[in-house]
């Protein structure tokens, strides 16, 4: 066997491993942008993959407008959604997928939506989509 065709194999393998092993908690989003409808809910598919190693602590939706604002955060421990005062009659929180649906969306609802996943050790990820108005 010739060292020189299984090097680039070890190499590969390397990296791969070594991705692998910082996936122990990730968060995606189904979708970068997100065109809302005046009075329509907006549906923030999120999906998120904590590796048996790790414990899920908490689930935070934020939105930056003119600087950010908690939505809601979701403690996994006690089962329970806290969702902020502005927020509190117009979501409806899926904490198995981490989704968010927002009911009546208005113009002023635009902004970058981010959802942060935290584990007990303080490890987190973040991810974030762009809600605007169908139409600009």
């Amino acid at each position: 066997m010739d060292i020189r065709q299984t090097g680039p194999v070890v190499i590969i393998s390397i990296v791969l491993l070594l991705i692998g092993a910082g996936l122990s908690l990730k968060v995606k989003l189904k979708e970068g942008i997100i065109y809302g409808l005046s009075g329509h809910p907006i549906h923030l598919e999120a999906f998120y993959i904590v590796e048996s190693s790790n414990k899920l602590h908490s689930i935070t939706w934020k939105v930056d407008k003119e600087g950010p604002t908690r939505i809601l955060q979701y403690i996994v421990s006690k089962n329970k959604t806290l969702p902020s005062t502005p927020y509190r009659n117009r979501i409806r929180f899926f904490s198995e997928t981490g989704s968010l649906l927002l009911s009546n969306f208005t113009p002023s609802d635009r902004g970058t939506y981010q959802i942060i996943i935290t584990a007990d050790d303080g490890a987190e990820d973040k991810a974030s989509t762009e809600v605007t108005l169908y139409g600009e």
